[in-house]
């Protein structure tokens, strides 16, 4: 296989340039070293020599050798059989011999794709590396092979630092904290994760930071939006609606402000409507009652707008220019649509008055209730 790169252009390459394209080659060559020994396995059992698992052992434990396994499987394939069940069981141990046989070629292949480089890690003195081992007191070893590791029941996991391929141990002490190995690195000090912090992460460590600074930013996000969308009372006590509740954004205090001026123009509907045929006058509520609800609601109505335009930093003024259209909006949609037949309906249970409203229509020759659908006045 051609070589990726030159010897030239190794020399040139930087120590994390190399050992990246190590760990790439090395992660290849796992994978196919894992597929191998299971085909490995598998040809074990396909001649009957079912593995065993012992405690303290890694993997499983087999009666024949390898090398035993892989004469009887030759002899089997190539010995002439009798009968479909043999015949499909060959057919299996060749189909797996054949696939190891790939893969062992591939980690030929991966090994001398492999040797420029190890060969130049060796001609330049063997750099600094960093092997972290993946556990939550994991410590930062100069390889995988430190004394301190692999004395539990299954072997130390690396994560490979290769950012810090080429260092010096005292950069590599210095972001490692508490985490550098003494043995390793015996210059490296001890202490704890207080009086000595760590730069280094393991990836799930990583993950799990990353992923609790997403939570912070969005936590701080909807504190920032709940903050801008707030509101308060100009001297920071809650703001309350007329039912006491709070009003906790500075929308809501606009729909109720809009609503409370609303009635203003509500009113003068009424007074156009009652203008145009004084007959219907019954069936409005009196216009005393009609002036009170309009001074309360429009004083709930400024009072909000004075919060509104204290969260703003704006004149009232220019707050109630604002939304003063707005009411008006809200009075002709509220006083429209099926309004004029709601009012007819509801003007039905005044039976009295509502008899003697159409008895005068039909003297006067003219139809009942089109007043309420005339065209509005630009209040």
């Amino acid at each position: 296989m051609d070589p990726k790169h030159t010897p030239e252009q190794l020399a040139q390459m930087t120590e994390v340039e190399i050992d990246t394209e190590l760990s790439r080659l090395w992660n290849q060559e796992a994978q196919a070293e894992s597929k191998r020994l299971g085909l490995q396995a598998s040809l074990h059992a396909q001649l009957g020599d079912k593995g065993r698992r012992v405690q303290g052992a890694r993997g499983l434990i087999f009666s024949l050798s390898w090398e035993q396994v892989l004469e009887q499987a030759l002899i089997k394939t190539r010995t002439p059989y009798v009968g479909t069940t043999e015949g499909r069981a060959v057919a299996e141990i060749d189909g797996t011999l054949t696939n190891w046989a790939l893969v062992s070629r591939k980690l030929e292949d991966l090994a001398a794709e492999t040797k420029p480089y190890t060969d130049e890690y060796v001609r330049r003195g063997r750099w600094n590396r960093v092997f972290l081992a993946q556990s939550h007191d994991g410590h930062a070893h100069k390889g995988q092979n430190c004394s301190t590791c692999h004395r539990g029941e299954n072997p130390t996991e690396f994560a490979w630092l290769i950012q810090y391929s080429g260092k010096t141990e005292a950069e590599i002490v210095a972001d490692a904290g508490w985490r550098a190995c003494t043995t390793c690195y015996p210059s490296a000090p001890v202490g704890d994760e207080e009086t000595l912090p760590t730069k280094m992460f393991t990836p799930d460590e990583e993950t799990a930071r990353k992923a609790r600074e997403e939570r912070e930013a969005d936590k701080a996000k909807r504190d920032a939006d709940k903050t801008a969308k707030g509101i308060t009372a100009p001297d920071g006590s809650p703001l309350r609606d007329k039912g006491s509740s709070r009003i906790a954004t500075e929308r809501t205090a606009v729909i109720e402000a809009t609503d409370g001026l609303s009635d203003r123009y509500k009113n003068l509907r009424v007074a156009q409507i009652i203008e145009a045929d004084p007959g219907l006058r019954p069936f409005f509520p009196d216009e005393e009652r009609q002036t009170r609800n309009e001074a309360e609601e429009r004083s709930y109505a400024m009072r909000l707008i004075v919060a509104i335009a204290h969260k703003r930093g704006v004149p009232g003024e220019e707050v109630l220019a604002e939304l003063e259209p707005k009411a008006y909006a809200k009075a002709k949609r509220d006083l429209g649509g099926d309004w004029a037949s709601r009012m007819r309906y509801s003007a039905s249970f005044q039976r009295e008055e509502y008899d003697a409203y159409l008895a005068q229509c039909e003297t006067e020759g003219r139809k009942p209730w089109e007043a309420l659908t005339l065209r509005w006045y630009k209040f």
